[in-house]
């Protein structure tokens, strides 16, 4: 009987660990490292913004990473490569086809993996998934981070 109460007396001390309001927020995969202080929006536009891919003037795959916006232009947008998904899904930022087509995990009949003649490293893929997790659900799962700028 003392070991019960003994052991009941060491948990109530050192209390339970809590529970998550809203687990769903939080991505079932953990995110890549960002380990750098990316621009994002400055990524996408060096990386992928060029006239001969994703420029303002004749975008590929109607999809213009150069301009400002970027952000606003993918959230709940339809991808024109594959249909009934959308290029970020604010839900669902770490499986929106933006996460798919950079991981090359997008179906086969849905483009290749980008960008194409390059790879982006797992730092700036974790930046990029770490900047959508703030347009979005927010670090912690609760309101997205109001301040992030207007790209």
């Amino acid at each position: 009987m003392r070991h019960v109460l003994f052991a009941f007396a060491l948990a109530s001390l050192l209390g339970c660990p809590g529970k998550l309001d809203d687990p769903d927020q939080y991505p079932e995969q953990p995110l890549d490292l960002c380990l750098l202080d990316i621009d994002v929006p400055a990524l996408l536009r060096a990386r992928c913004g060029n006239e001969d891919c994703h420029g303002s003037t004749s975008p590929a795959a109607q999809l213009d990473l150069n301009s400002p916006g970027i952000f606003e232009r993918m959230e709940n947008a339809s991808a024109t490569q594959c249909e009934d998904r959308v290029r970020i899904d604010p839900l669902d930022p770490n499986n929106s086809f933006l996460m798919e087509k950079i991981r090359g995990t997008q179906p086969p009949t849905c483009g290749q993996t980008m960008p194409p003649f390059t790879v982006l490293t797992t730092y700036e893929v974790g930046c990029i998934q770490l900047w959508l997790f703030e347009k979005t659900v927010g670090l912690d799962g609760g309101p997205p981070v109001a301040d992030m700028g207007s790209e």
